[in-house]
């Protein structure tokens, strides 16, 4: 956890942690989907509670899930049930979304296992630095 942290540019530490997902090859996949998204990763660092970038990039990366069961949290503020997003509170969303640790949490409904997978933000810093120079 501490390299994402100290990672450049980063400015958000994400924890997605995806339950009752049937096995772990499963929510490996989703939750490396999610944190590898360059959109999730931005709306993160832009504060913005896009939970169909999440739900998005859950299907980019595996289609063996059902989402008109997802339930996804962030924080504990509940954005979708059932695949449906909610009407939530914006100020709170952001308010959690503006933390240096966000917290993802998506229900499955779909098995009994748990997997927690961690990644960064995707900041104008973290650009800057990286087209700045060849590696």
């Amino acid at each position: 956890i501490q390299i994402i942290r100290d990672g450049e540019g980063t400015t958000k530490l994400i924890e997605v942690t995806i339950k009752n997902v049937p096995d772990y090859k499963m929510g490996r996949k989703l939750s490396m989907g999610i944190l590898n998204s360059n959109l999730v990763k931005t709306a993160f660092f832009g504060e913005d509670a896009n939970w169909g970038r999440i739900i998005t990039a859950m299907g980019y990366s595996c289609k063996d899930f059902i989402p008109e069961k997802v339930d996804i949290f962030l924080g504990n503020l509940q954005v979708m049930k059932n695949g449906v997003g909610l009407v939530f509170d914006e100020v709170k969303a952001k308010e959690i979304l503006s933390h240096k640790e966000i917290k993802v949490l998506i229900d499955l409904k779909l098995g009994s296992e748990e997997i927690t997978a961690w990644g960064s933000d995707l900041s104008y810093q973290y650009v800057t630095i990286n087209s700045s120079y060849r590696s």
